[in-house]
């Protein structure tokens, strides 16, 4: 069973360096409040470094995405699933 990475961003991208807005668009987070699932992988952690002052990160279990997404998406909070074999 893999890890999976929660990562919501926290603040705006306004004063970001171009670099960084290319990082944010890459994983998918469109905004203030947008979130998204990713692998733990070091290539995703590396991304999220370049980030860390905008975004909070929560490492879950497989398991406890799939009972936390069945509470969230219940919501309709937007939550994006992204990488390969993040649902499986």
């Amino acid at each position: 069973m893999g890890h999976v990475l929660l990562v919501e961003q926290k603040r705006s991208s306004s004063k970001l360096t171009p670099n960084q807005r290319a990082i944010l668009k890459s994983l998918g987070l469109k905004g203030r409040g947008s979130k998204i699932v990713r692998k733990d992988l070091r290539a995703t952690r590396g991304m999220l470094n370049h980030l860390q002052h905008i975004i909070s990160v929560e490492r879950l279990d497989q398991t406890e995405v799939e009972g936390k997404m069945k509470s969230v998406l219940a919501k309709g909070s937007g939550i994006k699933i992204l990488g390969k074999g993040a649902n499986s």
